[in-house]
């Protein structure tokens, strides 16, 4: 008998980050979004704290009630928040080698940022030239 794969979790900036997204949406947005979650996930969302490893059932959740709420129930506004997040989560440090370097260096970056936000799966990246890479990521 094999074990089950241990359960996802996700870095509670996350939820910080997803939370100013919608709250720029204008006052009680946030509430409707938690109203939208299933209760168990209500709490986790609305408490997280950044350095807190949290499940990532209550992060899907948390982004299925955002496109519930405020998106048109298509994933369309994940691109927005996507961006959101990127533009408000990466350092000062990331920022600068991410305007300087090739959009392949962007893609290994990636790579070894997944492990700040993510506690399970792996990124492999293959570069195959100055201009393409392939990447994958498993166990996730």
């Amino acid at each position: 008998m094999t074990s089950p794969l241990p359960s996802a979790r996700i870095k509670g900036v996350s939820f910080i980050s997803t939370r100013r997204f919608v709250e720029q949406s204008g006052p009680g947005a946030w509430s409707r979004v938690l109203a939208a979650m299933p209760e168990e996930h209500r709490k986790i969302a609305d408490e997280a704290l950044a350095i807190g490893w949290y499940p990532m059932d209550g992060y899907k959740s948390l982004l299925s009630a955002v496109d519930d709420r405020m998106g048109e129930k298509n994933l369309a506004i994940m691109s927005p928040l996507g961006r959101f997040q990127a533009e408000h989560d990466l350092n000062l440090f990331y920022r600068i080698v991410l305007r300087f370097r090739s959009p392949a260096i962007l893609i290994e970056k990636t790579a070894e940022m997944w492990g700040r936000y993510h506690d399970t799966g792996v990124w492999a990246v293959a570069r195959e030239g100055d201009h393409r890479v392939t990447a994958a990521v498993s166990g996730w």
